[in-house]
């Protein structure tokens, strides 16, 4: 065997070698963002919760209230009605 053909077989073999290597890392590489493409999705778009207040009539009327028992007045409350529900005058 020459020096040639001994470069020539060696040269294959690492080239078989370094196509091994490269197969098996593009294989652990597409698991890795398989396995991680949720979270990164995620990360990125995550929702915002937007809460709005409504503070116009009728929400924001506040209703005197008297809490009694047997006719006699035992408390004074504050209430407010609930959205929706029209102010009776």
């Amino acid at each position: 065997m020459t020096c040639s053909e001994l470069a020539a077989t060696w040269l294959t073999a690492i080239g078989t070698v370094v196509t091994a290597i490269g197969a098996v890392l593009a294989a652990i590489i597409a698991i890795v963002i398989a396995r991680r493409q949720e979270d990164w999705r995620r990360e990125r778009y995550h929702p915002t919760l937007g809460v709005i207040a409504n503070i116009t009539p009728p929400d924001c009327l506040k209703i005197p209230t008297q809490l009694r028992r047997n006719d006699q007045v035992i408390g004074v409350a504050v209430a407010f009605p609930p959205a929706g529900i029209p102010e009776m005058s």
